[in-house]
């Protein structure tokens, strides 16, 4: 059975979504320093303007006494550039083997002649105390982030952001076997007004240890006076007159299924902001006069084109990479590391090329891909300009263009590599943007008349017309909502008037360094939220938390409240009525594998991070089309549950001797546990204990995970939702002891 897997455009995908929101800031300044640039590739390099050992000191100082242990020659150092500025990182990691498979890591990022710390990320030496139940509260860790960040400021005013996170990702629910960690966004304000882009974003461990920290881009520069700011009143009055609506197809992708979905939705005209001052709108990255308007749709081509191939083979892919990626310079050597062939994240057959730049002081590495069925190139980010600038060569200098030549040279390179599906999609609606030394554009598919957001082609020139980066995100077989069906333009008009607000923020537009204040638009209190046209009621993507939702209902216990709400606030148990929930009965053999597995690894219905595919049909009566075959199926692969019988009743109780095994199988013991004849079990039921579960038992009430009471152990009892939870907390913890790993 083949299983989807989230591939690492859907995680660029996912990320990127966080640069659109406007976060909530609180009113409790504290002073920190100023914030670098967002990490991106770094260049390995063995020339450095600075010594390993100094950087070494700086580390060690930032952490005092608690790395002293480790050695220079436990480091690795390199040095080099992002793409889009010339201030030069000295990217600092260590790994360490300590004993057996325990290892400590991390890395830490300097930039500049100062040597500013931006970018760190360590897995400190002893996590166990940091799984849940944490050892600290939320409380407590954001005093110790606070304390912790104090030692870069330099009388920079920041705002702790009170709100949470609004962003759902893959792998963002708690797991028992990895540590709690609590994150903190810090943000820089000017005059009282937050600076959105000037951040410090912290990590606490559950056991108060710092594991991650990235600093914003700090910039010296100008402000506009809030003294000559509009009131708030004014600007919503300008935004409510001049409001429409349009209407747009959006493509949902439940990252945790891996399904996608479509919703046709009325898009306000007004999202980028008003400048405060003047009142003019904010389109992109430019203020003007006029309201932004978009253009009519106009097609690629009027007419499909035939695809580069009818079925691509390993070879012309390769062929085409070597085409596309080959570098004019004697320094530089094109490297095709491997071609593999798979099925993506979007269940599209495609074929990707790993390939490198090598050079006499280090190398790029990276990988493109194409579509197998058309030979379309569906995923592309150009390195050379790179690999040329490490190397000291200068391009030919040539002319820059203008965006209207950016624009048919973009579309020159898409019916050079990417034609088989131009006659579905709209030259940009929208103009370009440009930064960084290149034109970014965005080509929205557009069905039955209406552009398609989650369903574009991304393609960048830069400004002397080389193509830089392409990515196309096709949905096939989509089931797409019919127009006739929506509430009126008015009513939905009237709907997404109701439901504003905005909020000012400092504003950077181009490469400026000036900071204008804008008020930004905000629809029902979340700028990701959409107004179905449908049904006329607002959504959220799957990956945002919506603020309408009330908060998870909490359940109550006398031992066991803390196990019971963490479970069921991961999703874990999935209980149908809180309300009459009783944590004191008996917990099904389904329920219980099915919690058990999903709080121990990352396993989602559907799929399963690392596996390609799981194993054929285990149990005779557990089909696909069980609910819980999936989990079964992983929990054989995991050795939890015992693949060799034929049958498994999920819907009997789990007795305590039966869980016993599940745990001791879970840890590796199994073949341990099976010479029952080795153990000696001195309690008063001993032999109520089945024969072929004494040395299970055995081993199990030793380790503590489920353990005798009065020296009864009890072995065909029943066990509750709250002794379940108690114990499997206890089965995570000896894991993350033994080393063992899900």
């Amino acid at each position: 059975m083949k299983i989807k897997k989230i591939g690492t455009i859907a995680t660029a995908a996912t990320l990127s979504v966080g640069l659109l929101a406007t976060p909530a800031f609180a009113q409790t300044p504290v002073n920190f320093q100023e914030t670098p640039q967002q990490l991106d590739i770094i260049v390995a390099s063995t020339e450095t303007k600075v010594s390993k050992s100094e950087l070494i000191k700086k580390f060690k100082a930032i952490f005092p006494n608690k790395y002293d242990f480790l050695k220079e020659s436990d480091f690795d150092l390199y040095s080099g550039f992002y793409s889009e500025d010339d201030k030069i990182r000295y990217h600092l990691s260590f790994n360490k083997r300590l004993s057996g498979n325990r290892y400590i890591y991390g890395n830490i990022v300097f930039a500049g002649e100062n040597l500013e710390v931006e970018y760190l990320d360590i897995e400190p030496l002893n996590t166990e105390d940091a799984l849940f139940p944490a050892k600290i509260s939320k409380e407590e860790a954001k005093n110790i982030a606070l304390k912790f960040i104090q030692q870069f400021t330099s009388g920079k005013n920041y705002e702790l952001s009170e709100s949470d996170d609004p962003y759902y990702y893959p792998g963002d629910i708690q797991l028992l076997t990895e540590p709690v960690r609590y994150s903190f966004n810090f943000v820089r304000t000017e005059n009282g007004i937050p600076i959105p882009e000037q951040n410090i974003y912290v990590t606490v461990l559950g056991n108060g240890e710092i594991n991650n920290l990235y600093r914003g881009e700090f910039l010296s520069a100008t402000y506009d006076d809030v003294k000559n700011a509009k009131s708030k009143e004014e600007i919503l009055n300008q935004i409510k007159n001049n409001l429409s609506v349009q209407l747009q197809y959006r493509v949902e992708y439940d990252y945790l299924t891996g399904e996608r979905s479509v919703d046709l939705a009325y898009v306000p005209n007004i999202l980028d902001g008003v400048h405060a001052l003047t009142g003019q709108w904010l389109s992109g990255d430019k203020f003007q006069s006029n309201l932004p308007t978009n253009k009519k749709p106009e097609f690629i081509t009027s007419q499909a084109l035939a695809p580069k191939y009818q079925g691509m083979t390993v070879e012309q892919a390769r062929k085409n990479a070597e085409d596309l990626l080959k570098v004019d310079s004697d320094k530089v050597k094109l490297v095709i590391n491997g071609i593999e062939e798979y099925q993506d994240y979007l269940g599209k057959e495609v074929i990707n090329v790993s390939y490198g730049y090598e050079y006499d002081r280090g190398g790029y590495g990276t990988s493109l891909s194409f579509d197998k069925k058309t030979g379309d190139l569906v995923d592309y980010f150009g390195i050379k300009h790179e690999v040329l600038r490490e190397n000291g060569e200068k391009q030919e200098s040539k002319e820059k263009i203008t965006e209207q030549q950016a624009l048919e040279k973009a579309v020159e390179y898409l019916k050079q590599y990417a034609p088989s599906k131009l006659h579905q999609y709209s030259k940009p609606i929208k103009g370009a943007d440009n930064y960084y030394g290149e034109y970014h554009f965005t080509f929205p598919r557009i069905v039955n008349g209406i552009p398609v957001s989650g369903d574009e082609i991304y393609i960048s020139v830069s400004e002397t017309g080389e193509l830089t980066r392409l990515f196309i995100n096709y949905f096939e077989n989509a089931n797409w909502p019919k127009v006739d069906k929506a509430i009126s333009a008015d009513e939905a008009k009237n709907i997404i008037a109701n439901s504003l607000n905005v909020n000012l923020n400092y504003v950077r537009t181009g490469e400026d360094k000036h900071y204008s204040l804008v008020y930004t638009p905000i629809y029902n209190g979340n700028t990701l939220s959409y107004l179905d046209a449908i049904s006329g009621k607002w959504k959220t993507p799957s990956y945002i938390k919506d603020p309408e939702l009330e908060e998870v209902p909490h359940v109550s216990h006398p031992t066991a409240e803390k196990e019971l709400n963490f479970f069921i606030e991961n999703g874990y148990l999935e209980i149908a009525d809180i309300n009459s929930f009783n944590a004191d009965a008996p917990i099904k053999k389904g329920e219980a594998i099915n919690a058990l597995v999903k709080s121990l690894t990352y396993f989602y219905d559907g799929y399963a991070y690392g596996d390609e595919e799981v194993s054929e049909q285990t149990f005779d009566n557990i089909g696909p089309d069980h609910p819980y075959y999936n989990v079964v199926e992983k929990a054989v692969s995991l050795g939890i549950l015992d693949g060799s019988q034929k049958t498994l009743n999920l819907n009997g109780n789990v007795t305590r001797e039966e869980l016993a095994v599940w745990y001791v199988r879970a840890l590796g013991l199994n073949e341990a546990a099976k010479h029952a004849d080795i153990y000696k079990l001195n309690l008063k039921d001993a032999e109520a204990v089945n024969k072929n579960y004494l040395g299970y038992v055995t081993l199990a009430n030793t380790l503590g995970l489920v353990t005798a009471e009065n020296e009864l152990f009890d072995p065909t009892r029943s066990v509750t939702y709250a002794e379940f939870v108690k114990s499997a907390v206890k089965l995570a913890h000896k894991a993350k002891e033994m080393n063992v790993e899900f």
